[in-house]
């Protein structure tokens, strides 16, 4: 186990942060846990729990100026 219960590898050791990938992504498809979506630009839009690429559980949507925070079900 890692930091405070984490699965160890959970965050990237360099930043703490969840691993990224752009939405467009097919490696996203196949990835279950904590991570952050970015929009072509390099922007998060996303940042929480995913299953399979579908965010499930604990997260974050953010959109120009407003974020969105709650649980989210197969979206």
């Amino acid at each position: 186990m890692g930091i405070f219960g984490l699965p160890s590898g959970l965050l990237r050791p360099d930043t703490g942060e969840p691993p990224a990938y752009r939405w467009d992504n097919p490696a996203l498809e196949s990835f279950s846990g904590m991570v952050r979506i970015l929009d072509s630009s390099g922007t998060v839009r996303y940042r929480g729990w995913v299953t399979q690429g579908a965010y499930t559980g604990k997260g974050q949507v953010y959109r120009k100026r407003q974020s969105f925070a709650g649980y989210f079900l197969q979206s």
